[in-house]
């Protein structure tokens, strides 16, 4: 059995649990595509970065206009950072 994360404030704490623990173990799919935990969190982390590079600062506000695309759920977790 898989230990459950720490109880977290952010839901980027989820993801660097998982990354860790199980970093081979699918965590989303999307379409024909598939992310393992520790892929994903590389996605992540390099959205994190693009964000930053782009001046977004915390406290600052994004918006999203999306359909149900994985993009959306990357972009709330690399903001959540």
């Amino acid at each position: 059995m898989t230990p459950s994360p720490a109880p977290a404030t952010l839901l980027r704490d989820r993801l660097d649990h998982w990354a860790r623990v199980r970093p081979d173990a699918i965590a989303m799919t999307f379409g024909e595509q598939a992310f393992a935990w520790g892929q994903w969190r590389q996605r992540i982390l390099r959205l994190t970065g693009a964000l930053r590079d782009a001046r977004v600062r915390p406290g600052d506000r994004l918006a999203v206009l999306d359909l149900n695309h994985l993009a959306t759920v990357e972009l709330t977790l690399a903001a959540s950072a």
